[in-house]
């Protein structure tokens, strides 16, 4: 449902550029034409959000029944729950003592299966969408024909692209230095 999710967003920065030349034409017929393109596309993006949150919940309320069950089976299984009491050499204290260990488990299958999951589809999504708009932007972006000398030209075929990337690499390199700076001012400012 991601990759639909992701394809729909690309279609819709075509859209994005279709309009937008239409617009510049003044072509009345072709601007109501996207914008009935647009009804549907918004339509859609509707659609697939609503049932994306909808699977997904689906999805991790299934995977930590299972891993609840599973868990809490293992736990009561053979007394186990009764050999970590013994595990203890002493008496255990008030707070040695497994308190709700159920609910506990269920806790942790939550968060566990919720960070796993957001991590995931966050990666898959970021693959997927950089793969995708490095598409789109090669596509939409020109050719430049850089003169060095009467004989001697070269041209370089994606623009975007590379201005993409050369302005990330900067912007990760400025950020990289100016948090590197301000790593050692929060540390004297702790000391105090």
């Amino acid at each position: 449902m991601e990759l639909f999710s992701i394809g729909v967003n690309v279609l819709l920065t075509y859209w994005n550029k279709d309009f937008i030349d239409t617009f510049q034409r003044y072509d009345r017929p072709a601007f109501l034409r996207s914008l009935l393109y647009f009804t549907f596309i918004a339509i859609t993006i509707i659609i697939v959000s609503v049932y994306k949150d909808y699977l997904t919940q689906l999805f991790l309320l299934r995977w930590r029944r299972w891993l609840t069950n599973d868990f809490l089976s293992k736990y009561l299984s053979k007394h186990a729950y009764y050999h970590m009491s013994l595990l203890k050499n002493d008496r255990p204290t008030i707070n040695d003592t497994n308190d709700n260990p159920d609910q506990r488990i269920s806790m942790d299958i939550n968060s566990y299966t919720e960070n796993i999951y957001t991590l995931a589809i966050g990666l898959l999504n970021a693959f997927v969408s950089l793969v995708s708009y490095v598409i789109v932007l090669w596509s939409l972006s020109g050719m430049i024909r850089i003169k060095i000398t009467p004989n001697f030209s070269f041209e370089i075929k994606g623009l975007m692209v590379w201005s993409a990337l050369i302005y990330a690499g900067l912007g990760t390199v400025i950020t990289n230095l100016i948090g590197r700076a301000l790593f050692h001012l929060k540390y004297v400012q702790e000391a105090f």
